[in-house]
């Protein structure tokens, strides 16, 4: 097992030093075609999400881009791209408790809003934190394939100097997800928030908001196939970076599929989340 893992870290390493010479292959061939637009990207994103219903569990998924962006026709955006991703949960169940190195490509194709699909090969590994094996091995490999939309609308944007409070603010995310690993499966996801804001100073905003999530898979696993609906409250400390943190009591209820798993859990449920999201992105 230590000769299999050993052999899977030597793997991913040499994986990221092609990439590293494939951008910079790329920039000595962009450099002699004239009218490309392209640079280079970076993005972070960390979620810090504590969920009573889930056990009292704190789950943390910290991730980050660097990759190549190219500026085609027609506001369309390609990006090439490794990406590193770090999971890990108070409660140490292993399905929380990995490390990802990923070799991608992604392709937004509009400005006013996000809609974007990627392709990934993925390597990972999960971090041992308690006696409980994780049963599919130490180290794992998978191809995942999705789209993404995401859209806000926000009456008072952040960098303003007028505090007008009392003014709207929503978001809608989607994405649909293929995982090879996970039995071939499909996960659909999606929530839709709408909120009021009442109160500001300066760039620190509180807003109350009416939310609802959806999820829902075509292998009809019970964890990808269920609602929630209910009210929040946002916070937002500063507009400088894209932070906030999000309080949520919710109540659920699970769609009533068969599949390889029997749900354990009663049809109907009520939660208390508080999570922290985190986002920044340079390029030139």
């Amino acid at each position: 097992m230590n000769t299999r893992i050993n052999d899977y870290r030597r793997a991913r390493w040499r994986l990221i030093l092609l990439l590293i010479v494939c951008f910079a292959r790329f920039e000595s061939l962009a450099a002699q075609e004239p009218g490309l637009r392209w640079g280079f990207f970076t993005e972070v994103y960390d979620e810090t999400i504590y969920m009573k219903r889930d056990r009292q569990n704190t789950i943390t998924m910290a991730q980050m881009f660097e990759g190549i962006r190219v500026y085609a026709p027609k506001k369309i955006k390609w990006d090439s791209y490794i990406k590193f991703r770090y999971g890990n949960d108070a409660n140490r169940d292993f399905w929380n408790n990995r490390i990802e190195t990923m070799v991608g490509t992604r392709v937004r194709f509009f400005t006013k809003i996000y809609l974007a699909w990627y392709s990934e090969y993925v390597m990972g590994e999960y971090i041992k934190r308690s006696d409980v094996n994780a049963p599919y091995g130490a180290s794992y490999e998978d191809v995942r394939h999705g789209l993404i939309f995401w859209h806000g609308w926000d009456a008072d944007p952040w960098l303003t100097d007028v505090a007008t409070p009392f003014s709207a603010w929503s978001e809608v995310y989607a994405d649909a997800t293929f995982l090879k690993k996970d039995r071939k499966n499909i996960i659909y996801y999606g929530n839709g928030k709408l909120g009021l804001r009442v109160f500001r100073f300066h760039q620190f905003h509180l807003t109350p908001y009416l939310v609802t999530y959806l999820n829902y898979d075509a292998n009809a696993d019970f964890w990808n196939n269920h609602y929630d609906y209910g009210a929040g409250l946002r916070i937002v400390p500063w507009g400088d970076v894209d932070l906030q943190i999000c309080l949520e009591y919710l109540q659920g209820g699970y769609f009533n599929r068969s599949g390889d798993y029997e749900n354990p859990y009663a049809a109907s449920y009520d939660d208390f989340r508080v999570g922290f999201f985190l986002w920044h992105a340079w390029e030139n």
